[in-house]
């Protein structure tokens, strides 16, 4: 519900705040609750461009503070694993399917029993990287999902409401 609500919000040509118009509570909320994790929902949620390379900066120096406080090894690539987990983390969906799990009947708004052959049957992209550093990226991309749940929690507290983080 925060998800809808923020993207609604930021795409908003009306920001007015009266009796019918409120989007700018939950943008309010949202900056109030962290640089950072506005940040993550403007870039997932709205499709700023505009901030991706800022977020990715910001991204990179949390992967290598996080990977000298892990006293991850010297050879371990930091922007190599910032760019990646980032990029699964704001789209994993597979191409093919579009999430759906299942193949689509052609021609049809259909889905056909059998499973997506891509992704097979997941929904997503396998994540393809150098074995080496797999589960780096794997740590990292929960770390933006934690993220990103801990700055909807943050602005649903400065919201003083109960909603559904995401």
């Amino acid at each position: 519900m925060l998800v809808q609500r923020y993207a609604r919000a930021a795409e908003s040509g009306n920001l007015r705040n009266d009796e019918y118009h409120y989007d700018t509570d939950v943008l309010a909320a949202m900056a109030l609750s962290s640089t950072y994790g506005g940040l993550l929902f403007r870039v997932k949620y709205c499709n700023d461009a505009a901030s991706y390379r800022y977020l990715l900066d910001k991204w990179t120096w949390i992967v290598s503070t996080k990977a000298v406080r892990r006293k991850w090894p010297d050879n371990v690539k930091i922007d190599k694993i910032a760019f990646l987990s980032l990029t699964r983390w704001l789209n994993s969906v597979c191409p093919a399917c579009t999430g759906r799990k299942n193949e689509t009947i052609f021609n049809t708004p259909s889905l056909s029993d059998k499973q997506c052959a891509l992704c097979n049957g997941t929904g997503e992209t396998e994540l393809r990287c150098n074995p080496a550093i797999r589960d780096y990226v794997l740590h990292m991309i929960e770390e933006l999902f934690s993220d990103e749940r801990k700055a909807a929690a943050r602005a649903v507290r400065k919201l003083g409401r109960q909603e559904d983080a995401p």
